[in-house]
């Protein structure tokens, strides 16, 4: 699936909803630290806007596009989780991440608007990872 496009989400949904006969449990894990890009720590000219714009594409927005296309199934199941694994780099002094740190950061406040709108059908959480 690609979590850039709504299509190719919406298909990959459908299709594990049909395998499985639903869903309740959504795992937003997919993401991306430097993508195959060299970004040094101290080396702010290196994060250039496309390079910006796809992490923040693939962190952030995909997300929220796959919990967006989720919800319906996750509701109907009666028992509908997301867990979105979270930000310890984007509270940390982490220098190798920093570029990636934002995007993560992000997360947990993506989680807390996922959590307000979806409720009280779905949970949502955010599991920090080390």
């Amino acid at each position: 699936m690609d979590q850039s496009d709504p299509v190719s989400i919406k298909q990959a949904i459908l299709k594990v909803s049909e395998i499985f006969d639903g869903c309740d449990l959504l795992v937003n894990i997919a993401g991306m630290a430097a993508g195959g890009h060299r970004l040094p720590y101290s080396d702010l000219a290196a994060m250039t806007p496309e390079i910006w714009d796809e992490m923040m594409t693939v962190n952030v927005r995909g997300p929220y596009l796959v919990s967006r296309a989720a919800a319906p199934f996750l509701r109907k199941s009666k028992w509908g989780r997301i867990v979105n694994p979270g930000p310890t780099i984007g509270i940390g002094p982490w220098g190798a991440g920093a570029p990636y740190a934002p995007s993560k950061g992000a997360i947990g406040t993506l989680t807390r608007y996922l959590a307000a709108v979806l409720a009280p059908e779905i949970t949502v959480n955010c599991v920090p990872l080390i």
